[in-house]
């Protein structure tokens, strides 16, 4: 195939974005209307329908700020900012003038129209678009979504500290040393550590947190410096009261905010001034006016506790690689709120006495992608190559620390050429050409391309027959960068799954299992295995499923962990649609899940007793509802509320008052939900540790719990009898104090199975008849014929879920997981 390289590179950003490509071996840096390197990550929506971005846009957004506060009231949003915080939600941004609500990949995809519009001379289809590295997998299906939406046919993602990896790599004099990268953007913070050897760039680990930015900065300095300022000055009293008018009046003062923080980079103190009626008026009528002045040291107690958030990752991300700090070469800075003397101040003291300033920290991942993206194969696309090209196969490496590239090509349309073709490579700078040489269909040739030492090398690629007329060719170009070689970007997370559709012997539903091969830090892309497994139910052509939910978590997983500690990804499901055979519950299952350097997956699925191997592209959610978001919340207070109860006589454990500490927090839209789900998740983390260390203790106590239930339902005695017991005195009976740990767990699952058989049959045939009530079409359902026929088969036992469990259960996997968490009933 005739593949050319990707070429071009997008830095997608919280607060700026830009676009790059190379150009005679240079960076080179698309530029707006407005002649600006990089446009805000601005979208607004006018009167009369049309989309505006960048800088237009911003105004926009500024002044709808300032027209909500004549009412204080939130006004009808037409402009927005900041959505890349709510990447991976269905939080909605509702445009009053375009009369629907857009998701954050639909406002990012508009940001990358316009930059795909500064490149005129080319219609660029395929692009290397930057992410965080501590983006979640869902974060990064949006963000290709978002792509998709732009038009462009083909993209890869790059994490943003490889990417300001390259562009510092290139320009760096320190060929051998670790490096720190230290990229502090608009909404999100990376960390990274880099070995460079010889040139050769390898990104080892990383450590973030997707919700720390320059955003944090202003509305910090709002809070704590601004309207304390206002307050001594005007009648404010109804806005500590009032909710949205204390919004209203954050936002407006927002703007205000980040131009404090950033001239006080440069200036001992900072007079602000607003515009008379700027700001509406207060309690008495008075207008609100803004004119005051602060001084560096004033906003810089208030940056100090994010600054050093941001440091303190660093400390514990080189704690864990057991680097000290003699052994570290350098800081790199990446990103606009790095530009402030106090964090630079707080590297040189806490991390590294070398801090390089030596490129622009607002374009560095931007050049960063162009370089990485010029070493990228891209797709062969249809009409790439213009109508009569010839088209060439190029096989060479695109980054090298060596003085020259050996570059082998084939001819893929040489039976259209009569009399021959050669080729001549002629480097960029004029001063280095090839010659002709004379290219084969059967064999292919050989070039051997000199090259200028730590820099992109491009190369036009011309064609002639053999009488030396000029042919056209396919690709027309090529680069090869020396002096820097990055070596693939690393899985920022651990996978796994939970053994909901798949287990093994002692196991449990809620429990994960891990993939060997799939830990954080492996080289992308890369394969994942885990063998040894088993169906937990029959499949056959009216029934049964394998449900795999996969999990992520940038911190250590073990074998038997509880799915709530971990970050949902997606289900897998397999089906008889998929096998088309009969399959036995309990038959041996392998899986097999493939990463690509996006991070986005395939997962094969292997069963030897038929012989079949299934292949599923994994549909990853990029639209978290805030229910199910909420949900999630909710699954995790109920664990701890459970590990609570076991300590009736331990005390009460440190985590539970973390927990609720956290979970009392405010999480009034999707960004923010994610963010304290994340913190959550990891004191529940340290609480499940708690609960494993006490296992048998907490299993015993579960035991005697049911057995008082069971007998208070009278059916004690055949509860006992299902599980062998047939002791004369039952009702005593104790046996399970002598019990090892495997036995205890076996005991505990088939006592559960029994209380809730009993138990749970009214609110489930509850849900039942009104959701066949409000739905009888099935609508939304997974398969609504089917979904039909399984209503109608309980409807004919009046809904006895009891005896009919198996059709129940196929019911319930068609039913959309949203309607469960609407419910509250059942889990999803």
């Amino acid at each position: 195939m005739a593949i050319s390289k990707i070429r071009y590179g997008i830095d997608l950003g919280t607060t700026n974005s830009s676009i790059a490509t190379l150009k005679n071996g240079e960076p080179f840096i698309f530029q707006s209307d407005l002649k600006e390197d990089v446009i805000p990550s601005c979208v607004s929506f006018t009167a009369q329908k049309q989309i505006r971005t960048g800088f237009p846009a911003l105004n926009d957004y500024y002044g709808e700020r300032k027209a909500a506060t004549k009412s204080w009231k939130k006004a009808k949003s037409n402009a927005f900012v900041e959505f890349k915080r709510s990447m991976g939600t269905d939080t909605e941004f509702k445009s009053s003038n375009m009369k629907r609500g857009y998701h954050a990949e639909d406002l990012s995809a508009e940001v990358l129209k316009s930059l795909r519009s500064f490149v005129t001379d080319e219609n660029v289809r395929q692009v290397v678009i930057t992410v965080p590295a501590k983006f979640n997998v869902n974060q990064k299906a949006a963000t290709m979504e978002a792509a998709k939406k732009a038009g462009f046919e083909h993209c890869q993602l790059l994490q943003e500290p490889v990417a300001a990896s390259f562009a510092y790599g290139l320009q760096s004099e320190d060929e051998n040393g670790v490096w720190l990268v230290f990229d502090f953007g608009g909404g999100t913070f990376d960390a990274a550590l880099v070995h460079s050897q010889n040139g050769v760039l390898q990104v080892f680990d990383t450590e973030g947190d997707s919700f720390l930015g320059g955003k944090d900065l202003d509305y910090a300095i709002v809070n704590r410096i601004l309207i304390p300022a206002l307050s001594a000055e005007y009648d404010l009293e109804s806005f500590y009261d009032d909710e949205e008018k204390m919004r209203v009046l954050r936002d407006s003062l927002k703007i205000h905010a980040e131009n404090l923080r950033k001239k006080v980079s440069s200036q001992d103190m900072v007079e602000m001034l607003t515009d008379l009626g700027e700001l509406g008026c207060d309690d008495s009528g008075d207008e609100i006016e803004l004119d005051a002045t602060f001084s560096r040291s004033e906003v810089y107690q208030v940056l100090d506790e994010y600054y050093q958030k941001a440091v303190d990752i660093c400390r514990d991300l080189l704690d864990r690689n057991s680097i000290k700090r003699e052994k570290l070469t350098k800081v790199i800075l990446v990103g606009g709120p790095t530009y402030c003397p106090l964090v630079r101040d707080k590297l040189r003291e806490q991390i590294c006495d070398t801090v390089d300033t030596s490129i622009n920290p607002m374009t560095a991942v931007a050049v960063g992608a162009a370089f990485f993206a010029q070493t990228v194969d891209g797709k062969e696309l249809q009409g790439a190559a213009a109508a009569g090209s010839v088209r060439f196969s190029f096989k060479y490496e695109s980054s090298t620390v060596n003085p020259s590239e050996w570059v082998a090509f084939t001819c893929l349309d040489c039976d259209r050429i009569s009399n021959g073709i050669s080729l001549e490579f002629v480097r960029s700078d004029g001063a280095w050409s090839s010659g002709r040489i004379n290219a084969s269909a059967e064999q292919g040739d050989l070039a051997e391309l000199q090259l200028v030492e730590n820099r992109a090398n491009q190369f036009e690629v011309r064609a002639f027959d053999d009488s030396g007329n000029p042919v056209a060719v396919f690709p027309d170009e090529i680069s090869i960068i020396n002096g820097t070689k990055v070596s693939s970007a690393v899985l920022p997370y651990n996978i796994c799954f939970s053994r909901q559709g798949v287990y093994r012997i002692n196991s449990t539903m809620s429990e994960v299992a891990l993939f060997g091969g799939l830990k954080k830090n492996i080289a992308l892309p890369t394969v994942g295995i885990s063998n040894d497994n088993v169906t937990t139910e029959a499949i056959s052509k009216n029934s049964g499923r394998v449900r795999i939910p996969l999990y992520q978590a940038d911190y250590a997983m073990q074998d038997g962990d509880d799915a709530l500690c971990y970050e949902h990804v997606a289900d897998i499901n397999i089906s008889y649609d998929d096998i088309k055979q009969d399959l036995p519950k309990g038959s041996p299952v392998s899986l097999k899940l493939k990463i690509d350097a996006s991070e986005m997956m395939d997962l094969e699925a292997y069963f030897p007793a038929i012989d079949v191997t299934v292949t599923k592209s994994v549909d990853i959610e990029i639209n978290k509802s805030e229910r199910v978001l909420g949900h999630e919340i909710d699954c995790l207070r109920s664990g701890i509320a459970y590990i609570e109860h076991h300590c009736h006589d331990k005390g009460t454990p440190a985590f539970i008052g973390d927990f609720e500490r956290v979970w009392s927090e405010d999480d009034s839209d999707g960004s923010e939900k994610v963010a304290k789900l994340e913190r959550l998740r990891r004191i529940y983390r340290i609480a499940d540790r708690y609960r494993r260390a006490h296992d048998e203790e907490f299993l015993k106590y579960d035991i005697a719990q049911v057995l008082d239930t069971l007998e208070e339902r009278g059916i004690l005695k055949q509860a006992l009898e299902s599980i062998g017991v047939h002791d004369e005195d039952w009702e005593n009976w104790q046996g399970y104090e002598d019990m090892d740990y495997d036995q205890l767990r076996e005991t505990q699952r088939k006592l559960y199975r029994m209380e809730n058989s009993y138990g749970w049959s009214d609110h489930v045939r509850g849900f039942l008849l009104g959701e066949r009530l409000r739905n009888p079409e099935c609508k939304g359902y997974q398969n609504p014929n089917r979904a039909r026929k399984l209503y109608d088969k309980l409807e004919k036992v009046d809904f006895d879920v009891d005896s009919n469990m198996d059709t129940f259960l196929e019911l319930q996997s068609l039913i959309p997981r949203e309607k469960f968490v609407q419910t509250g009933e059942l889990s999803s």
